[in-house]
């Protein structure tokens, strides 16, 4: 699956790590899904 994760989840994963949010860049980070992003966002 590939998925969009707005920068809002990224924050709130940094502030309740067990929250879901949390739970989504877990799963991001175990590779049950594939990152998409724009340049744009990285800048």
């Amino acid at each position: 699956m590939r998925v969009v994760v707005d920068t809002n989840v990224f924050v709130s994963a940094l502030i309740r790590p067990g929250g879901k949010p949390g739970q989504i860049i877990q799963r991001l980070r175990d590779g049950s899904f594939t990152l998409l992003y724009s340049d744009a966002l990285l800048n």
